[in-house]
Parts: structure tokens; C-alpha cells; sequence
């Protein structure tokens, strides 16, 4: 009977612990980091935000020192491997905007460049450690802002009107710039 019991309320721990609300987490929009609720709501002062990233950037280097050498090589070979994935997802997305907005070579050549333009600057703006996070996401805003001006300027209106449907389909609950 208590090996029933047991057995029982082990269950039940495992399925709550299983069944607990997804909405605890959540993505930041435009982020493939994930976010708990709670931190979003405290509105954070800056020093704060800034003491939790030293937190997060020590705890990165401990764990680091953790893994061995042949550890490292794998975690090295596995962040090699998405950045391949992604630049195989950036070419296929690439062809598909050209097919469904009808770009012309010239067009699909400047928007590659710009695109990779714009991950360029991205990169040096969120590697620029001595921006506090608020300075970074506005900088951000503002060059994906001049980027979104820019892709546009090259297009038709016929292509940005394209464009615009499939970013709102993409995105049905954003409005579409």
C-alpha cells in the first residue's frame, strides 16, 4: 500500500512539474533568448540590469572552466554547425523573397548586400560591451529601422506591397511597417 502511495504521489509530482505554465517563459521579440516573466514585469533599474549580465557573463566563464578540452571542441563544433544551418536557412529565405517579389538580379544582389550590411552592424552594436543594454536595443531599432527605408527604396511599390502582405501574414498580431 505505501509502495502504491509512493508511486502515486511521485506521478503526481512529475506531471505538475511538467504541466507548469508555459507562460513563464517567453521570447523577446526579435530574440532567440528566452525571458522569465517575472524579470520583464520588475522593471529593472539599469545598474540592475547591469549587475545580472555580470552575473550571467560570470557564471558563462565558470561553466566554461568546468568542460574539458575535448567538451569545448564539441560546444565549438555544435555552434559551428547552427551558424552553417542559419547561413543554409539565409540562402533558401533569399531565393524565396526573390521568387515571391520577383526581384530582379540587380535588386536580389543589393538586398543581400544590405542585409549583410545590416548583420554586420548588428554584431558590432551588440558587441560594443560598453553600451548599456537600453543604448544597444535603441541602437538596434534604429539601424533595423534605416534598413527596413533602404529595402524599400530599392523596391516597386508592387514588391513592397508583396512584401508588406507577407510580413503581416508572417506576423499577423504586429503591425507591418
Amino acid at each position: 500500500m505505501k509502495k502504491l502511495f509512493a508511486t502515486i504521489a511521485l506521478g503526481l509530482v512529475i506531471s505538475g512539474a511538467m504541466a507548469q505554465d508555459s507562460t513563464m517563459m517567453k521570447r523577446r521579440p526579435g530574440s532567440m533568448h528566452r525571458q522569465h516573466d517575472s524579470f520583464a514585469d520588475l522593471q529593472l533599474t539599469a545598474d540592475q540590469k547591469s549587475q545580472l549580465a555580470q552575473l550571467r557573463k560570470e557564471q558563462q566563464e565558470k561553466m566554461m572552466a568546468i568542460l574539458t578540452p575535448e567538451q569545448k571542441a564539441k560546444l565549438a563544433k555544435q555552434k559551428a554547425a547552427r551558424k552553417a544551418a542559419f547561413a543554409d536557412g539565409q540562402a533558401k529565405r533569399s531565393e524565396h523573397l526573390k521568387k515571391a517579389l520577383k526581384l530582379t538580379d540587380e535588386q536580389a544582389d543589393k538586398m543581400k548586400s544590405l542585409n549583410d550590411s545590416f548583420r554586420q552592424q548588428a554584431s558590432v552594436i551588440r558587441a560594443n560591451k560598453e553600451l548599456a543594454a537600453e543604448q544597444q536595443r535603441a541602437q538596434l531599432k534604429k539601424l533595423a529601422a534605416d534598413h527596413r527605408s533602404e529595402i524599400n527604396a530599392m523596391l516597386t511599390p508592387a514588391q513592397q506591397d508583396t512584401l508588406r502582405q507577407m510580413r503581416q501574414r508572417q506576423h499577423p498580431k504586429k503591425t507591418v511597417r
